[in-house]
């Protein structure tokens, strides 16, 4: 794969329906209202663009960055200690979508992984 030359937002996907169905409400909403700290945490970073959710078992975060390892940084933190970093994928991306991608993070843990 093509190393992206200018990587511009990071994409999360939220399995909701990987999770324990106890944990998924309450880690949804916990992640939306994240969502609005981690604008504020890395607004140097990025840009939350959306928060929604795609499907009823799938939730979405879109950030636009010029920083994408700083960004990439703080989130992966936050996957480390929570659940769920077991329903989550994480790509980032350039211009042309999977033309031009990095997958960061991914719950299945088999899939080899880039680095930023």
């Amino acid at each position: 794969m093509k190393i992206p030359t200018e990587l511009k937002f990071l994409n999360v996907q939220i399995h909701l329906d990987r999770l324990k169905p106890p944990i998924a409400t309450q880690d949804s909403n916990r992640l939306a209202h994240i969502a609005g700290s981690a604008e504020k945490c890395v607004r140097s970073s990025g840009t939350l663009v959306s928060c929604r959710r795609t499907t009823r078992t799938a939730l979405d975060l879109t950030f636009s960055t010029d920083n994408p390892v700083d960004l990439w940084e703080w989130l992966e933190a936050f996957l480390k200690h929570m659940e769920l970093g077991k329903a989550t994928i994480v790509v980032c991306q350039g211009d042309h979508g999977w033309d031009d991608y990095l997958l960061l993070h991914h719950f299945d843990r088999t899939l080899k992984l880039d680095k930023l």
